[in-house]
């Protein structure tokens, strides 16, 4: 028996929508996540110097369930790839180089865990929809082994991001099932 929180309802889902409604959602929701992700990871950089990336990450997390529930690959790939090409251009932060390929393999690995769970087809849990976005923590590993590369951390340190950078992944994909819940519930995205 799960928690009681009411599922995300089934709806249509595309692994790979071509359509615009689902590229201009795509993009509107990167939109966000970068304008969020310009204070959050700015704050991160004045608590940590950018090497434990907490709001980021929570933020991230936030966006990108939504993207690729909503939208399958097309809105992970959307999603995941705007705000780094933002945040390399306004030196964000000195991990912002790697943030491509952090982003896209998160979002392949929640998109990939979301259609095992059966999104689209069947009510997703609160459970599983966690599962699906602390799934994608692994892709933080090139992040977290920067940290032990360049500013020469510890491994003590190391565990110690882990377990800090996991929370904060675990705290934006909750954000992210309740937006995203609602965002299905309410059916605008298929009038």
């Amino acid at each position: 028996m799960g928690l009681p929180i009411d599922p995300i309802p089934s709806f249509e889902f595309e692994l790979w929508p071509k359509s615009s409604k689902a590229i201009v959602s795509s993009v509107l929701i990167a939109v966000a996540f970068t304008a969020c992700a310009q204070v959050a990871e700015r704050v991160d950089t004045a608590l940590t110097g950018g090497s434990v990336l907490i709001f980021g990450n929570i933020n991230l997390f936030t966006w990108l369930v939504i993207g690729c529930c909503l939208f399958g690959m097309t809105g992970a790939l959307i999603v995941a790839n705007i705000n780094p090409i933002v945040a390399n251009l306004t030196a964000t932060g000195p991990l912002a180089p790697i943030w491509f390929i952090e982003n896209t393999i998160n979002g392949i690995i929640i998109v990939a865990v979301l259609r095992l769970f059966g999104v689209g087809e069947k009510e997703i849990t609160f459970e599983k929809f966690l599962i699906a976005g602390l799934a994608g923590f692994p892709g933080l590993f090139p992040e977290l082994f920067a940290i032990i590369l360049i500013w020469g951390g510890t491994i003590d340190f190391f565990l110690i991001a882990c377990v800090i950078i996991f929370i904060s992944v675990g705290i934006g994909t909750a954000i992210g099932f309740f937006i995203t819940r609602s965002i299905v519930r309410s059916e605008v995205l298929w009038r």
